[in-house]
């Protein structure tokens, strides 16, 4: 993955591997992480960001009709980045459940 930079801010690049496991009771745990892998260079011009293991656990909630959702996200940008674009990025990541949310409620 890589994402295009804005003014001060130096473009990025990842290198994850991700996965999903479906459990019985109906739960779904998804994970990535980032790796190191020769089919996945860096980006030249890019600085390369570091997710540390994360991801969603979604359980059913009694009577079936809920989810509960748990998010863990752990990411080093790399390089220096404003306080405030971190802060906003971290918000709209947050906000990204709210928007699956909403999708999911109008497709009911």
């Amino acid at each position: 993955l890589s994402f295009k930079g804005s003014g001060l801010v130096a473009p990025r690049d990842l290198c994850i591997l991700a996965g999903s496991a479906y459990a019985a009771d109906g739960s779904i745990r998804i994970v990535s992480f980032s790796i190191e892998h020769a089919l996945c260079p860096q980006v030249p011009g890019t600085v390369r960001a570091h997710v540390f293991p994360s991801g969603y656990f979604l359980r059913p909630v009694e009577g079936g009709h809920e989810t509960r959702v748990t998010y863990i996200s752990a990411v080093d940008l790399g390089g220096w980045i404003a306080s405030a674009i971190v802060n906003y990025v971290a918000q709209e990541s947050t906000a990204s459940l709210v928007r699956v949310r909403s999708m999911a409620a109008r497709s009911q």
